[in-house]
């Protein structure tokens, strides 16, 4: 469907990429788009955040629905076509403002970077469709209307398989993904026919979702979906944020984020409507993969489980697992769970299947000044996901925990600490203090 192009668009003198960086380079936080952050490894989360541009708390940090938007604005109706104005621009760069009303269509990035899509208010642009954030399959090459990589496994071969005729092209979008993607006060909505995810989010960096809800999906999951989140990501993603917003389900979990390098999701509410969890953030072995050229071997940036990842400032109203993780540097702080959960946080070990040798690190995680309503336990670890099925593999860590300034109103039989596994498998040192459960503080 064709969309006009209303009278007061306009263009910056020049191209837009001249005013701001190009993929591959830095947008600083004064310039229009989503920053580029990448993570400095020898840090911790505390103070990565801290200085974060994303963290609207931060000294200048953008704020939650201040992200700037491009020079290149189009507006369009409930009748125009969301994903042909996506092909129109391309990557050149163009804020999509959505007049009020319902979308029901889907439409896919296709490997682009720059594209903006808004809404003025929140509640007030309603999608009935799905998104495909990507430049892994469904975007190569970019811009395809019938791309070569189709499908998760698709492009798992061809970034490892270097047999694989699409190898060489797989490797270089790895090495240079696209991004650059802000959403922004809209609605998804699954109209209850429409199974989660309704946002997947692959093969991309420097995403931001501000004020977005999610509501109507259907339990009827399709085949071959492994830990469903309303927005599920996987397959080489960086600088994802979700800031804002609500989700509402039904969906086993609410945001499922595997082999996230910093990022996390920060204010925002979630219903009892998720029976597995809140929000996971797992490791994507099947990314583990020394992409550098020359090989130099699978450096911190190139291991695929969760690296500095930042839960903060959520409000659950009860579920399985608030917060889990196979994940390293996870900051949690400041949420609250108005009902009830089993288990407010959960680490869980991991070895990999594919790397004899290799050792993921999922330890060094502050759990502090959250509220829980009731809790059968606080935090788990789960030392035999590390060594379980790993055969002769290297067994995975987890432990260096902090826990302080936490208030649990009521805490059952699982303590403050959980423990599955062998205790030799926990790393130290870890700190508990300062936490009340009911009036008394420890």
């Amino acid at each position: 469907m064709s969309f006009p192009i209303r009278p007061w668009m306009f263009l910056a003198a020049g191209l837009l990429l001249g005013a701001r960086a190009v993929l591959g380079q830095a947008v600083p936080a004064d310039k229009p788009g989503v920053p580029r952050v990448d993570v400095d490894y020898r840090s911790t989360v505390e103070t990565w955040w801290a200085r974060h541009p994303l963290n609207p708390d931060a000294p200048g940090g953008i704020p939650i629905g201040g992200v700037r938007p491009f020079a290149r604005v189009l507006e369009l109706t409930p009748e125009d076509s969301i994903q042909e104005a996506i092909d129109r621009y391309g990557d050149s760069g163009v804020t999509i403002r959505l007049r009020p009303g319902i979308y029901r269509q889907s439409f896919g990035t296709r490997g682009y970077s720059n594209i903006q899509i808004v809404a003025d208010e929140p509640g007030t642009v309603r999608i009935q469709g799905r998104a495909l954030l990507s430049g892994g399959y469904g975007a190569i090459p970019k811009g395809s209307k019938n791309p070569l990589i189709k499908t998760y496994v698709e492009f798992v071969d061809c970034i490892v398989k270097d047999y694989d005729p699409n190898h060489a092209l797989c490797r270089r979008t790895a090495q240079n993904r696209p991004g650059n993607i802000y959403l922004k006060n809209l609605t998804f909505d699954g109209y209850g026919e429409i199974p989660t995810p309704l946002i997947r989010i692959a093969g991309i960096r420097d995403v931001v979702f501000d004020n977005l809800s999610f509501v109507g999906t259907t339990l009827k999951l399709e085949p071959g979906v492994h830990h469903p989140g309303l927005v599920s990501g996987h397959a080489l993603i960086d600088n994802v944020w979700i800031r804002g917003g609500s989700f509402e389900g039904p969906s086993p979990y609410a945001v499922y984020l595997d082999g996230l390098h910093g990022g996390g999701v920060i204010k925002a509410s979630f219903a009892a409507s998720f029976g597995s969890g809140g929000l996971l953030f797992l490791t994507n072995d099947d990314f583990s993969q020394d992409l550098d050229q020359p090989a130099n071997g699978i450096q911190k940036h190139e291991q695929r489980n969760g690296q500095f990842i930042v839960a903060e400032g959520n409000v659950f109203a009860g579920t399985h697992t608030a917060v889990g993780f196979t994940a390293e540097q996870v900051l949690v702080q400041n949420n609250e769970v108005k009902g009830r959960v089993e288990w407010f946080t959960q680490n869980d070990g991991r070895c990999s299947n594919r790397w004899g040798s290799f050792i993921y690190t999922n330890v060094g995680h502050i759990i502090r000044n959250n509220r829980v309503n009731y809790a059968t336990g606080f935090h788990l670890i789960d030392a035999n996901t590390a060594i379980g099925n790993c055969e002769n593999r290297a067994f995975g860590q987890v432990g260096r925990y902090t826990l302080e300034g936490n208030k649990i109103r009521t805490l059952g039989p699982g303590g403050l600490v959980g423990l599955v596994g062998p205790e030799e498998f926990v790393q130290g040192p870890n700190v508990v203090r300062d936490n009340c459960v009911g009036k008394e503080c420890y």
